[in-house]
């Protein structure tokens, strides 16, 4: 693909869960300070709102989509002062 030997069509499967992954990553990257380690915890630890790890739950689309919106829900809260 870097290459520009292959591309991905817009709207098609893979461009929408490419998308749903950059959004992960930057809600992610947000709500956890841009701490490297803290995401990566986060990721292994089990998650009550999403049933699971969410490095497993992330695997399929709907846990995808899932991850995207709880980590969504949570950057829209204010943080304690």
């Amino acid at each position: 693909m870097q290459a520009g030997a292959e591309v991905l069509a817009i709207g098609s499967a893979e461009t929408v869960r490419g998308e749903l992954f950059l959004q992960l990553f930057y809600s992610l990257d947000s709500a956890m300070d841009n701490v490297d380690d803290a995401s990566r915890a986060w990721l292994n630890s089990n998650c009550l709102e999403l049933e699971g790890r969410p490095i497993n739950v992330i695997q399929t689309n709907e846990g995808l989509t899932r991850a995207v919106i709880y980590l969504g829900a949570k950057r829209r809260k204010p943080k304690p002062v």
